[in-house]
């Protein structure tokens, strides 16, 4: 009769620990679905679940940074993407410059605009051409709220060159800020000199040393010379993987659908 109920309650044991599995597994599956149709929130509450339970690997956790930026929860997006950036380096180029743009757009909107720059720069060497306008124009406000006025100029003409090329239909209103806005930075560029300016500075004089030497008696002329006395012109010259949850299989992840701007800089 013991050996009996030690069985059962050997069978019962086996069986329980499979059951939770599954529904780990299935929780799992639950939030990837989620992840994929935009439903950020849902998926949230699955991963946090899941990584209080299991440490989820730096994928899973990477989605639960873009859930917290779509969530709005900026700060706890870049804490945990800021963690994970180091360790998503193997990952395929356009999947990674969703992380960085969602780091990126957090510390943005945290006002940490220096922590925002060499992320955004990051995303610039991943991502696909047309998306390369979105990174540009935010270094350009990153660059511009640090009064950086030159490389603010510099990048907002990089991203209007290239929403002309790629986008000109769907950004005109931005198109048109840009444009109003480098109007406003040329103000506090330093003024190029104008021709007349390099001309006076060119033909500046100045007086050279001129050094002595011993003048022959015959070439003494009746009056005297004071060699200090020349004074010369001078031209000054100028020149102007696989990843597992007890064995589960990611989905592929439509990544075009993530890659989006959540806040609009007026």
């Amino acid at each position: 009769m013991k050996k009996a109920l030690l069985i059962v309650i050997i069978l019962c044991a086996a069986l329980g620990k499979p059951q939770a599995q599954t529904s780990d597994s299935e929780k799992l599956g639950m939030a990837l679905e989620y992840f994929q149709t935009g439903k950020y929130h849902e998926c949230m509450l699955l991963l946090e679940k899941l990584d209080k339970q299991y440490r989820l690997n730096p994928r899973f956790r990477a989605y639960l940074g873009v859930c917290y930026y779509y969530e709005w929860d900026y700060e706890k997006a870049y804490k945990l993407l800021d963690a994970l950036i180091s360790e998503l380096r193997n990952f395929a180029p356009h999947e990674r410059s969703v992380y960085y743009w969602a780091c990126a757009e957090s510390h943005f909107n945290m006002k940490q605009f220096a922590a925002a720059i060499p992320l955004y720069g990051d995303m610039l060497k991943v991502c696909h051409e047309n998306e390369k306008p979105d990174a540009l124009y935010r270094l350009g406000f990153c660059h511009m709220f640090q009064k950086a006025w030159q490389p603010a100029y510099d990048c907002f003409n990089g991203a209007l060159a290239l929403y002309r090329k790629y986008r000109q239909e769907d950004q005109k209103p931005r198109i048109a800020q840009i444009e109003n806005m480098m109007v406003g930075i040329k103000e506090h560029l330093p003024k190029p000199k104008s021709m007349a300016d390099n001309t006076r500075a060119a033909l500046s004089p100045q007086i050279l040393t001129v050094q002595k030497a011993p003048i022959p008696a015959m070439a003494i002329p009746r009056f005297s010379i004071k060699m200090d006395s020349i004074k010369t012109k001078s031209v000054v010259k100028f020149s102007a993987v696989r990843d597992t949850l007890k064995g589960k299989e990611t989905k592929d992840i439509n990544l075009d659908n993530l890659f989006k701007s959540r806040v609009e800089v007026k």
